[in-house]
């Protein structure tokens, strides 16, 4: 699972990957969505101009 963890210094988004266990996607995906909600990141505009 990849989640969102930040930008560089230059702007670039870092992605974080999580993996877990054979048959532990339960504990995965609470990993992945509180590593989220613990980096409140939100979601900001990119300027692609």
């Amino acid at each position: 699972m990849s989640v969102p963890g930040g930008f560089t210094a230059s702007g670039l988004p870092v992605g974080v990957q999580l993996q877990g266990a054979h048959f532990q996607e339960e504990v995965l995906l609470k990993a992945g969505f509180n590593l989220e909600q613990g980096l409140r990141l939100g979601r900001g505009k990119l300027d692609i101009s």
